[in-house]
């Protein structure tokens, strides 16, 4: 039997109506509208029964733990959440592809990152069954429980701050570190990578915004972490990668990427096989950063939804 969830606001009701349209939630459950006269824009479900691990992706909604006594649990997305993953993924496709086209780039030059952070292995599998390989998480210990749960032939990236004590744990869970940024992590990660199929692949992280709480090797600080890392045959490196200042305005963003891509073109010039990949670009301002180079974007929100607070 398939259920439905009611949801309500600008996004769940049809054009000009206040009444609530039904859309199949992705998983066995009941759910009851919950109108808030105060915040009309939120989308209220009251979860009258479920089992444990019940995921609605459409929601963004997780629901753990076992049926609620009496209908009491009540769970609040924004409306303008509403969506269904497969969906985002393919519009954001569209999109990218759009902007490398107008700016001179070919769109398969561009790879997508989805990051999954926050978000259960459910979120992961829908995303996978509508294509999206690619896959990023921030911490080791979520992953470490997460990437058990999902299915085999996909490819993780850690794009969190990395800790030498948590470094024998990343070699073990993810294809790619994208966040060396010392010389001692650089080394470890060496050590532990000996024995494995392949190369343990890394991109380097930089601090262009030169913040004092942020991770990310010193731009003067990159030579010898290149040459760190290309002196062990366990590591393959494979380009640079930065989290900028944060600035509602992507256009303000945009001197930050130009430095990591002048970056990368500086290392080039004196190597004999040149790297090519800059991890750079998120959900708000992913267009400037195709149009300075990015070849990897790390995309959450725009396809998951917006995390819960």
């Amino acid at each position: 039997m398939v259920t439905r969830l009611w949801g309500l606001g600008p996004r769940a009701t049809p054009a000009g109506t206040n009444e609530p349209r039904a859309f199949p939630a992705w998983g066995p459950g009941v759910a009851e509208p919950v109108l808030d006269a105060a915040a009309p824009s939120r989308l209220h479900c009251r979860i009258v029964s479920r089992p444990a691990g019940l995921y609605l992706p459409r929601l963004g909604l997780a629901v753990t733990g076992g049926p609620p006594d009496s209908g009491s649990e009540l769970l609040t997305q924004g409306a303008s959440d509403v969506s269904d993953i497969a969906s985002n993924l393919l519009h954001l496709r569209d999109d990218i592809a759009e902007h490398a086209v107008r700016c001179g780039r070919r769109p398969e030059e561009i790879q997508l990152l989805a990051v999954s952070k926050t978000f259960p292995p459910e979120a992961v599998s829908c995303a996978a069954d509508a294509g999206q390989l690619l896959f990023g998480e921030n911490r080791i210990q979520e992953a470490e429980e997460k990437i058990p749960r999902c299915r085999g032939g996909l490819e993780w990236h850690l794009i969190g701050h990395l800790q030498s004590n948590k470094a024998k744990l990343s070699v073990e869970l993810f294809d790619v570190v994208q966040t060396v940024d010392s010389l001692k992590l650089a080394k470890r990660l060496g050590r532990l990578a000996v024995g494995r199929a392949q190369p343990l692949r890394v991109m380097i992280q930089v601090n262009v915004g030169d913040e004092p709480q942020k991770s990310g090797t010193d731009p003067q600080h990159l030579e010898p972490l290149i040459e760190a890392v290309d002196s062990q045959a366990s590591l393959r490196l494979l380009g640079l990668m930065a989290i900028p200042p944060y600035d509602p305005d992507p256009e303000k963003v945009r001197p930050y990427f130009a430095r990591l891509r002048e970056l990368l073109e500086q290392v080039n010039r004196s190597r004999p096989r040149p790297l090519d990949q800059l991890s750079m670009g998120m959900s708000g301002d992913y267009p400037v950063a195709i149009q300075e180079g990015a070849t990897l974007l790390r995309i959450g929100t725009a396809i998951f939804g917006p995390r819960a607070s």
